[in-house]
C-alpha cells in the first residue's frame, strides 16, 4: 500500500503539479479559479441521479484508497488531485453515476488544488449499498498544494463551460487516458504528462498550444 501512495506522489511530481516554486508572473488565469485565480469557478452545478446520496465529504486516507483499489473502483486521470467519494444507493436497482468531461471538483481549502476530469467517468453503484470510489483528477492550479490528508472537497462539483476545456475534452474523448483503461490503476506517466501540460495551457491561457495538440494526437486510442 505504501508503494502505491509513493507512486501517486511520483506521478504528481512528473506532472509538474507539486507546489515547489512560485508561479512565474507571465502565467495567467484563464477563468475564475483556474491557474492562479482564487475566485470560485463558473459552471453548471452537477446533479446526482435520484436515489444517490454522497456520504460525508470527498477526501482521502489510506483505508479508502486501499478499499477502492481492491474493489477496482478507481477512475480518472492525473494524480496530484485525488480523493475518495462514498456514494450511497438507496434504491433496489443499480444506478450509474456519470461525471461528464469538464467536471471540476472544488477543494474546500484555498491552498489546495481543484481538480478536473478531462474525460467522463461512469461508476455503477449497486442497490442498497454505499461503495467508496477513488477518483484521480488533473490539477488546474499549479501554484497550490497537492491533495493532502486533511483536505476535503465539496460533495457537489460543477461542469466547466470554459471554451478551451471543451476543445481539450473533445480531443481526448476517444483516448485511453482513464484509470479503468489501465486495470484501475494510475495511468502511465507518458500518457498523464502531456495531458497535464495541455490542462496547464488552458488553465493559464484559455487555449491549447500547438505542441499540446500534437502530443494529444499521439496518445493511444481506446
Amino acid at each position: 500500500m505504501k508503494s502505491y501512495i509513493y507512486l501517486i506522489l511520483v506521478v504528481a511530481a512528473l506532472l509538474g503539479c507539486i507546489h515547489s516554486a512560485p508561479i512565474p508572473d507571465e502565467l495567467k488565469a484563464s477563468a475564475p479559479d483556474f491557474g492562479t485565480s482564487k475566485m470560485r469557478p463558473y459552471g453548471e452545478t452537477f446533479t446526482y441521479p435520484a436515489g444517490i446520496k454522497v456520504i460525508g465529504k470527498p477526501h482521502w486516507d489510506l483505508e479508502c484508497i486501499d478499499e477502492a483499489r481492491k474493489q477496482k473502483r478507481v477512475f480518472g486521470s492525473g494524480s496530484a488531485v485525488h480523493f475518495c467519494i462514498q456514494l450511497a444507493n438507496t434504491t433496489g436497482s443499480p444506478i450509474v453515476v456519470v461525471f461528464p468531461p469538464g467536471t471540476v471538483f472544488i477543494s474546500e481549502s484555498i491552498e489546495s488544488q481543484n481538480g478536473i476530469l478531462v474525460q467522463g467517468i461512469s461508476m455503477e453503484v449497486p442497490p442498497q449499498s454505499a461503495p467508496v470510489f477513488h477518483i484521480f483528477n488533473n490539477c488546474i492550479n499549479a501554484d497550490r498544494d497537492i491533495t493532502d490528508y486533511n483536505v476535503t472537497f465539496e460533495p457537489v462539483p460543477i461542469i466547466s463551460d470554459l471554451e478551451g476545456i471543451a476543445e481539450l475534452t473533445m480531443l481526448l474523448a476517444d483516448k485511453r487516458i482513464n484509470s479503468e483503461d489501465y486495470n484501475y490503476s494510475i495511468i502511465p506517466s507518458e500518457i498523464s504528462v502531456p495531458i497535464q501540460i495541455a490542462v496547464n495551457d488552458v488553465a493559464h491561457t484559455g487555449e491549447l498550444s500547438a505542441a499540446s495538440r500534437e502530443a494529444i494526437g499521439k496518445l493511444p486510442r481506446k
